[in-house]
């Protein structure tokens, strides 16, 4: 039986085709698994990093980062981890020893020292001491207890980036070019996220908001706004503290209460009555970090004003 010439040429059509991208596929290098505490956290490393990594993240949507405990199967991934990067927030003081004892070869990227974390406790302070209540008791040990809630003020994310940006390159030093790019895209974005909140903000007189879970401390401080926190440490405030409370939200005229979904809206909705403050859901644990930065700062002038 004789081939006619259409079908001798295929044959050699697909070899050529498999010469040519068969090195491709060789070259195509896997991607790095890193673990990350936060949503935010996956947003920064994948500007940076693009389709160079997989990214793990302990924390999902409507969970606490003060009580989450990690799944078995999270867990399991961390095996496959080469980073992990850290933000401070409570649940990492209890796992990440567990998570250097599952991989051993896990590189943990602290947040920057250029990074001064603030205390927790702020204007609230001075309602300490109330004999039958158990929020804000005196001692040292509120006096050390630092905000971890850095990601929620854009300059300080951009020595995160610088971080994640070093991190990689230490470990995967062939691909620098790509984090470079990424990083410097990254800070673009948020130099352009500063200057749209910024904006937003222009004007506002009273700058006075409560907040019942304290995540806005650095945004406040970027921004010139004072926040007055009902909760610290996942404690509720006792009936003295909340009527303590209720005068200074009268005092300084307070007319927004900030909430999140992942603590008690009961406190806030007290207050509020007293008061006629308005209650606004925001959420510091949003993925998608720069439009959510964004519309906190309308919702933020539009009650504020």
């Amino acid at each position: 039986m004789r081939l006619n010439r259409t079908q001798c040429q295929m044959p050699a059509r697909c070899l050529v085709l498999v010469i040519l991208f068969c090195p491709v596929i060789a070259l195509a290098a896997p991607k790095l698994t890193v673990g990350v505490s936060l949503l935010p956290q996956k947003f920064f490393v994948e500007r940076i990093a693009g389709d160079r990594a997989r990214v793990i993240v302990m924390v999902r949507p409507g969970q606490n980062e003060v009580t989450y405990e990690p799944k078995p199967s999270q867990l399991a991934q961390i095996e496959e981890a080469a980073l992990y990067f850290l933000m401070a927030v409570p649940f990492e003081a209890r796992w990440i020893k567990t998570f250097t004892q599952i991989n051993p070869k896990l590189k943990l990227v602290p947040l920057p020292e250029s990074i001064v974390l603030r205390p927790m406790r702020h204007d609230i302070e001075s309602l300490a001491g109330d004999g039958d209540d158990s929020h804000h008791e005196q001692g040292d040990s509120h006096a050390a207890m630092l905000d971890p809630h850095v990601w929620l003020n854009p300059r300080l994310v951009k020595h995160i980036a610088e971080s994640i940006k070093t991190a990689f390159i230490a470990i995967d030093p062939e691909s620098q070019p790509v984090y470079e790019a990424g990083y410097r895209r990254f800070i673009l974005e948020l130099d352009e996220l500063d200057q749209y909140i910024r904006e937003q903000l222009a004007g506002v007189k009273n700058r006075r908001f409560m907040v019942y879970h304290p995540s806005w401390g650095y945004f406040a401080d970027e921004y010139a706004l004072e926040q007055i926190p009902i909760e610290i440490e996942g404690k509720q405030p006792g009936a003295k503290t909340l009527s303590r409370l209720i005068e200074i939200a009268k005092q300084k005229q307070v007319k927004v209460i900030f909430v999140q979904q992942q603590f008690s809206e009961r406190d806030a909705k007290t207050i509020a009555g007293q008061v006629g403050a308005k209650i606004v859901k925001v959420d510091p644990l949003a993925g998608d970090y720069i439009e959510n930065l964004k519309r906190v700062s309308r919702q933020f002038a539009e009650v504020l004003r």
